[in-house]
């Protein structure tokens, strides 16, 4: 059984942040126009600032009666219903390298592959930089040439045309991540550009009063029961219903589904309680995580911040700021692993901040929480805060837990002392009530 703690000081945490930071890539599918004569080329760009390129594989799937694949030079349709090993479609990674005066271009360790059944085809690609390249603001990946079929046009493509199956890239800098690995978690962003015209409606079940944090960490708040709508952009959206439920939703090209994987995987609590023993004095705060959470995550923990405004939101971005501090309750990297108990299947994770200075000004302070758990991918999904004042609790624990306060009665008493009886109630004069005719 183990529980950790904050150190505060004139209302400011001084305890050390365990942030991870790493960078991951992105993969943008895009249709480019390439000349009048009605050639296009799908392309694929990595954009991964600071990254050094090393290795890329592309399974896609696409409407064969619509897009068909064109020889890259000349603009001739190429029959990959034959030519399965074709490379004329295809334009691999390469770039000019002013040192040795060429072209330096990617190894394939084999040609494309090309499969045609009825009307879907489907191409997977793979290449490779052994020495690398820098990525920076954006390296061509792939380029798939084709042209329309008679009578059809961009327009005509609809949700289902064009489809990134799978991706692989791996990078000197972010070492290897995937998108749409068979028993992996997404770690690479996929954007598909290529039919951007398709407008989707995309929704949630919520209940009013449900919290809803979108993919671009905007929150809103339930107004009534039934779908609410969310933009259709890439990303996580977490629904919070209070302390007793969360469910994680995955908006990916278009299309939603819920992570069930994540389903409760982090939940406050509204309890709270002071701690006064030998290891530590000060206010402590309990969250619980999925026990099966674990093997999931890079991280999960609590952040803390004090006094922060009502119309702010205690996140990372705070911490980034020096107005919140984290404290890390299981790390994979480290090996920490940090627990009050185990709930069936919940792991009880406690929080005490400590080193609360005894002054009026610091116990009447809000003292806020939340806990917090990483992804694989350094995607960050959060539950709902909990506020308190080391005042509101000592004076709750006087009142309602004799236990406690027969305990720690010395430190209880000694905060409630700090502030004037008339500060902490109010007081109406029913004299004149009493003036009867």
């Amino acid at each position: 059984m183990k529980n950790f703690k904050f150190a505060i000081a004139a209302l400011a945490i001084a305890c050390a942040l365990a942030i991870s930071a790493f960078a991951t890539a992105t993969i943008n599918f895009d249709i480019v126009k390439v000349n009048d004569d009605g050639l296009y080329k799908i392309v694929a760009t990595a954009v991964n600032e600071g990254g050094k390129y090393t290795a890329f594989k592309a399974d896609l799937t696409f409407n064969y009666d619509i897009i068909k694949p064109a020889n890259k030079s000349t603009g001739a349709l190429t029959n990959i219903a034959t030519s399965t090993t074709s490379k004329a479609p295809v334009q691999v990674t390469n770039y000019y390298n002013p040192d040795d005066d060429e072209t330096v271009t990617a190894v394939q360790p084999q040609n494309p592959q090309w499969t045609v059944n009825e009307s879907t085809a489907t191409l997977v690609v793979e290449q490779g930089l052994p020495g690398g390249h820098d990525v920076g603001e954006g390296l061509m990946m792939m380029e798939m040439s084709f042209k329309f079929a008679d009578g059809k046009g961009i327009t005509d493509l609809k949700a289902g045309d064009f489809v990134v199956d799978y991706v692989k890239y791996a990078d000197l800098v972010t070492h290897e991540e995937t998108f749409n690995h068979p028993t992996e978690t997404n770690t690479l962003t996929v954007n598909n550009n290529v039919i951007p015209m398709i407008i989707v409606d995309l929704s949630v079940p919520v209940e009013a009063g449900d919290r809803v944090y979108l993919q671009d960490g905007t929150v809103a708040t339930a107004a009534a029961a039934g779908d609410f709508d969310i933009p259709s952009e890439n990303g996580y959206v977490v629904v919070n219903k209070g302390y007793t439920s969360q469910k994680v939703y995955l908006v990916q090209a278009g299309t939603i589904s819920e992570c069930e994987d994540y389903r409760d995987g982090t939940l406050g609590t509204d309890e709270s309680s002071l701690r006064d023993d030998a290891k530590a004095t000060g206010l402590r705060f309990k969250s619980t995580f999925a026990a099966a959470l674990k093997p999931l995550v890079k991280e999960y923990g609590f952040l803390l911040t004090v006094g922060m405004p009502a119309d702010h939101e205690l996140t990372m971005d705070l911490v980034a700021q020096g107005k919140a501090k984290s404290g890390v309750a299981y790390n994979q990297a480290s090996g920490t692993d940090i627990f009050y108990s185990l709930d069936g299947e919940r792991i009880v994770v406690t929080l005490v901040a400590v080193g609360i200075p005894l002054t009026k000004e610091a116990v009447t302070a809000n003292m806020t929480v939340r806990p917090y758990y990483i992804l694989e991918n350094d995607k960050i999904i959060y539950g709902e805060t909990t506020t308190r004042q080391v005042f509101e609790v000592a004076r709750a624990i006087k009142n309602t837990d004799a236990t406690t306060y027969n305990a720690y009665k010395d430190y209880i008493d000694s905060i409630i002392a700090l502030v004037p009886s008339e500060e902490s109630e109010a007081y109406v004069d029913l004299g004149e009530l009493f003036k009867f005719d």
